[in-house]
């Protein structure tokens, strides 16, 4: 009878320590993501060499890079962008430090919708 216990003690102990394990592992992750978003916040910005037009007249970020294009291009070409624009405030995308975040796209992915849409 004593092993049985021993046993039951030595299963429970596991038990615990695997269940301890899952949440470090969580809080590892939480970590990660917390870190990648504190670096995204504070990596700092640089304009487009071929999207940022003096002219433009909204600006969008991208990860880390900026963008300042025209923003009748950009609606008359997608309708997401032209729903996106009218849910913020016109003082939003005027400059490049309140710029228009567009998130989950890389610079790259954005720059080439831009290609098509400026032909070029």
């Amino acid at each position: 009878m004593p092993k049985r216990s021993s046993d039951a003690n030595a299963s429970s102990q596991r038990a615990t320590n695997n269940s301890r394990k899952r949440v470090k592992k969580e809080e590892a992750v939480s970590q990660v993501n917390l870190l990648e978003d504190i670096g995204e916040s504070t990596t700092p910005t640089t304009q487009d060499a071929h999207f940022y037009f003096r002219d433009g007249n909204v600006t969008l970020r991208v990860h880390h890079v900026i963008f300042k294009v025209h923003i009748t291009l950009l609606e008359a070409h997608s309708e997401d962008f032209c729903n996106r624009f009218n849910l913020y405030s016109e003082s939003e995308g005027t400059c490049d430090e309140d710029a228009i975040i567009i998130p989950e796209v890389q610079p790259s992915q954005f720059r080439n919708l831009l290609k098509i849409i400026y032909c070029l």
